[in-house]
């Protein structure tokens, strides 16, 4: 999961969305699929601190969540259009998934990386 990396919103509010989900979905014993380049998980290069295998959100499976909660806190009604746009979901569409990679792959990957994995740029 990508932390740290600002995205702007229909709205142009700025926000982390990986940092909201790792703060929602990352708990003890909780389950969820995630996309990950079989190249790059498989690549000695990959897997450490300073340079771990990236990974894009798919689906939440199991466990518990820790939803955002209004100032009075109630919960938001996510069957509304008042979802604030730092609440994160369940699931991620293909359309954002998509936008997802190509900001990995042309703001967060090295050039000379992609050309290694991929052959081009």
């Amino acid at each position: 999961m990508f932390e740290g990396v600002d995205f702007f919103d229909k709205e142009k509010r700025g926000g982390d969305l990986g940092a909201g989900r790792i703060k929602s979905y990352f708990n003890p014993g909780n389950v969820f699929m995630v996309h990950v380049n079989k190249t790059q998980l498989n690549d000695p290069k990959y897997g450490t601190k300073d340079n771990p295998v990236p990974v894009f959100w798919y689906k939440f499976v199991s466990g518990t969540v820790e939803r955002q909660v209004k100032k009075d806190n109630t919960p938001y009604d996510r069957s509304t259009k008042s979802i604030p746009y730092f609440d994160v979901q369940d699931d991620v569409t293909a359309e954002a998934n998509r936008l997802f990679v190509t900001e990995y792959l042309t703001r967060i990957i090295d050039e000379d990386e992609l050309v290694r994995l991929f052959g081009k740029k």
